[in-house]
């Protein structure tokens, strides 16, 4: 089966771009719901539940934990 000649590679994903553009542009008012109510999201459920991971996570990482569970899960991971 031939490749596609590299012009159809590059121009396919920049002709969809352009379209995706095009159609917020078109329906602006749904776009700008859709970003406000993903915005809500993120601030509202995301970040409030994934900041108690990184900051534990990196708690650990800090007093080396990873390394000392490393050197316990050595052997049988080997297997």
């Amino acid at each position: 089966m031939k490749t596609p000649p590299r012009v159809t590679r590059t121009a396919l994903p920049l002709l969809f771009g352009v379209f995706l553009i095009f159609l917020t542009l078109k329906n602006s008012e749904i776009a700008a719901n859709g970003i406000k109510n993903g915005m809500s999201l993120a601030t509202n459920i995301l970040i409030p539940s994934i900041f108690p991971f990184l900051v534990l996570s990196e708690l650990l990482l800090s007093l080396g934990v990873g390394e000392a569970a490393a050197g316990l899960l050595a052997r049988p991971a080997r297997l």
